[in-house]
């Protein structure tokens, strides 16, 4: 978005919300990258854009996922983005990957049980 109509600072929030997707989660963290001068820095939107950051950050779950929010984090550690919950999204991330290396295996396991059981049913 260019900004002329609406400024990045109403913007914000439909980002928000369509981080929560997983189809727009990459969108919503590119456009905070691309507009965080517009938007204020760490300060700005009132502090929300550390809020934003992190509840953006907080959903991904790979490990260049984590690299590009750390790197994020580190370049604009001197605008105050190193807040509790830009620690705390980190750190989801980090579980969320961990959970995912346990559990993708036997999720995947699971669902193919049932899509073989249900095939046997179908055939019957």
């Amino acid at each position: 978005s260019d900004g002329s109509l609406v400024p990045p600072q109403m913007q914000a929030a439909p980002a928000s919300r369509r981080s929560r997707a997983p189809a727009g989660r990459r969108d919503a963290w590119q456009w905070v990258g691309d507009n965080w001068a517009a938007l204020g820095g760490s300060s700005g939107l009132f502090g929300g854009t550390s809020r934003l950051v992190a509840g953006i950050g907080a959903q991904f779950a790979t490990a260049a996922d984590l690299a590009r929010l750390e790197a994020f984090v580190e370049l604009h550690r001197d605008e105050g983005l190193d807040g509790r919950d830009v620690q705390l999204a980190i750190e989801k991330v980090r579980h969320n990957i961990k959970w995912l290396e346990r559990n993708t295996e036997p999720v995947r396991a699971f669902f193919a049980e049932r899509a073989d059981a249900a095939e046997r049913a179908r055939r019957q």
